[in-house]
């Protein structure tokens, strides 16, 4: 079984945040990111507030509220930008990046532009899906890209549920 398909900067990108918002580090940064300052802020409102009056109490309620509530969606939405301008920064426009991902009998083979890689099927360690994409993680860093509606050649779902079997089989 086999499929065809194009990869982008935006391909690329999604994956990075996709791996950033599931990463147990990620997240742990996140909420020590997001706390931290949220306790700097309540300490400097109480300590505001004692000399100046209790009126600033209710102004640090308000920005501590905003600053949890919006911390998240700004750091995630400046990591995509982020994420999307490194990898379209070193894009060429017509590079080819068309891939292909194979199910063998014994591995699964990708071919690409620049090289060919052979994994075993016990050593994929997982299979996901979200937001259009299914990436078929080969180690803790590497995945392969799948953007599921732009396939040029083949069936998508028919290929994941074919490569999940055989992954259930391996192990």
């Amino acid at each position: 079984m086999r499929i065809r398909f194009e990869l982008t900067p935006e391909d690329l990108a999604a994956y990075s945040l996709h791996y950033a918002k599931h990463s147990p580090e990620w997240r742990r940064q996140m909420r020590l990111q997001v706390y931290g300052v949220a306790l700097a802020i309540g300490l400097s409102t109480y300590l505001h507030a004692i000399p100046r009056g209790w009126k600033w109490v209710a102004v640090g309620a308000v920005v501590l509220v905003g600053w949890v509530a919006l911390a998240p969606r700004l750091s995630w939405s400046w990591y995509a930008r982020h994420a999307r301008r490194l990898y379209g920064e070193n894009w060429r426009p017509g590079t080819p990046a068309t891939h292909e991902l194979e199910l063998t009998g014994e591995a699964l083979v990708g071919t690409f532009s620049n090289g060919r890689i052979a994994t075993k099927y016990e050593e994929i360690v997982r299979v996901e899906e979200a937001g259009g994409y299914a990436f078929v993680g080969l180690n803790g860093l590497q995945a392969h890209i799948i953007p599921i509606g732009r396939l040029v050649e083949g069936d998508g779902e028919a290929f994941l549920r074919e490569l999940k079997t055989r992954l259930g089989k391996a192990r």
